[in-house]
């Protein structure tokens, strides 16, 4: 049996060799149908029929240029490599017996003159070796893999079994929250009951202050004493407004009585009062700003005299005992009769009280609901971990809350799976959003990122991630191939397939 075998092997080796041999120069091996040796051979694209002699006659008879795959003649033509011991290659016609070796096998130049050595051998000693390389690579990435999906599987367990314990416990919180509340309420009801006694009390005292305060003031214009004053009497006043040229400005005065020209109490209390005293207080300041100026300007007069008899006598002066600046900087503070204002009475032991337990309520509901809203944050953190496509193994999930970083010339990128992309200055320290996750672009081999920052006068910054096999998380490159359209390639076990599945389909190929 075993004798048979290998004669079968043998035929089938020895009927693949004269089967290539009789191929033209250049056919691909898939095409290799289509130019069996016949009496005529017809164009690929089926356009024509020439006799199977003008196969690689060096005169272009087929549209396609099939008929010339291993000549120069046909512009769109293409010539196979079989590059033993490396890997095949195809080349466009025009490549072909140029006088420059483009086939590691140097087929392409059969008919040159030049000799092309064969470096099949060498490239593809490198060529495995690289290959040897990605292979323990993809090996050691996939054994990994395989840890994450146990990972993947456990946090999502975790998550399901969280959701469904936050929930008991914010329902079990539900009715202490609505105890708290009602204590809350109620206390604050008491609360401002108090406030509402204070404040009253307190708009009383300035109500009657203010009545207090402008009866006064009233009393110094009514000089008739008929009990309202008239623009007359306002214009009689020392501190009445003045015009630029020194005259009463009566325009000014007449806001302060009625159409009539007079006002009563109060009509005085409700729209003339502060106005009035106000005009008052400016001329006293006034006057007063004057004579101190006056005053200076005489002891600055004084001062500089005896400083010129000072030089003179060549005495330094220092200046005044502190004890006679101090008298002359005393000055004696006007009271001012018509102010209205009210000292703030301050709240009893018993209002404070209530203060108090007003405050304790509100801490006491604020920690619950506190407590009860972090609950939710984190329940909707949980389900929306169900709702990100981590692959049908979840082996992508382990990701997520980790980020790789890429320092390039003055920056640093920064990739977040399934949260964002950012960039920043290497010594700098706010980061700009590259983009936030937005799923998966093509099957699980590249990420879209959109809607990150918006660029100056430009659209808003997004990120391409294009993943590939590796034993460990690695952001590898960045580049900006668009205006504010960056690229990243990030490496990880999470997108390694198994090497064993591979060189099965590889071989099959």
């Amino acid at each position: 049996v075993n004798s048979l075998k290998m004669w079968l092997l043998f035929l089938v080796a020895t009927l693949s060799l004269t089967h290539a041999a009789i191929l033209p120069k250049g056919v691909l091996p898939s095409k290799s149908a289509f130019y069996a040796r016949a009496k005529e051979f017809q164009c690929l694209d089926g356009s024509a029929r020439i006799p199977y002699e003008q196969v690689n006659d060096d005169y272009c008879d087929c549209p396609d240029g099939s008929d010339e795959p291993g000549t120069s003649a046909c512009p769109n033509g293409h010539f196979y490599c079989e590059n033993r011991l490396h890997t095949p290659q195809l080349l466009i016609s025009s490549r072909v017996n140029d006088g420059i070796c483009d086939c590691c096998d140097g087929s392409d130049e059969y008919d040159s003159g030049v000799t092309c050595p064969n470096t099949c051998e060498e490239l593809g000693r490198s060529h495995r070796e690289e290959h040897a390389r990605m292979q323990a690579v993809r090996s050691s990435g996939w054994e990994k893999r395989k840890l994450m999906v146990v990972e993947g599987k456990r946090m999502k367990e975790e998550q399901e079994a969280g959701v469904s314990g936050l929930k008991a416990e914010k329902e079990g919180m539900e009715e202490g929250k609505n105890a708290a509340e009602k204590e809350k309420n109620e206390a604050e009801e008491k609360e401002k009951a108090v406030r509402k006694v204070h404040e009253d009390d307190m708009f009383s005292k300035r109500t009657e202050k203010k009545r207090t305060a402008a009866s006064l003031l009233f009393n110094t214009i009514d000089t008739d004493l008929d009990e309202k004053i008239t623009l007359e009497e306002l214009k009689k006043l020392n501190y009445a407004d003045k015009k630029d040229d020194g005259t009463v400005n009566e325009e000014a005065l007449a806001k302060f009585v009625g159409e009539n020209g007079e006002a009563d109490i109060e009509h005085f209390i409700t729209n003339s009062f502060f106005s009035v005293r106000q005009m008052r207080r400016d001329h006293i300041a006034n006057e007063k700003r004057e004579k101190e100026e006056k005053e200076h300007g005489e002891d600055n007069k004084v001062e500089k005299m005896e400083e010129v008899e000072a030089v003179q006598e060549g005495v330094e002066k220092h200046g005044e005992d502190e004890e006679d600046i101090e008298e002359d900087a005393a000055v004696e503070e006007e009271v001012d009769e018509f102010d209205d204002n009210v000292p703030f009475v301050a709240f009893s032991d018993e209002d404070n009280k209530v203060f108090d337990a007003a405050r304790e309520a509100r801490q006491k509901y604020d920690d619950i609901k506190r407590k009860m809203d972090d609950i939710d944050r984190q329940i909707t953190d949980a389900e929306s971990f169900s709702g990100v496509d981590f692959g049908a193994d979840l082996a992508w999930a382990p990701l997520k809350g980790k980020c790789s970083e890429l320092e390039m010339g003055e920056y640093v990128y920064k990739l977040c799976p399934f949260d964002r992309c950012t960039q920043k200055e290497k010594h700098g320290h706010s980061e700009t959003n590259m983009g936030t996750w937005k799923g998966w672009e093509t099957g699980h081999s590249e990420m879209k990122y959109a809607d990150g920052t918006t660029c100056w006068n430009g659209p808003a910054r997004s990120t391409m991630v294009q993943v590939e096999c590796g034993d460990e998380d690695q952001l590898v490159e960045a580049s900006e191939p668009g205006r504010c359209e960056y690229h990243f390639t990030f490496r990880t076990p999470a997108a390694c397939t198994d090497p064993a599945a591979d060189e099965v389909i590889h071989s099959e190929l």
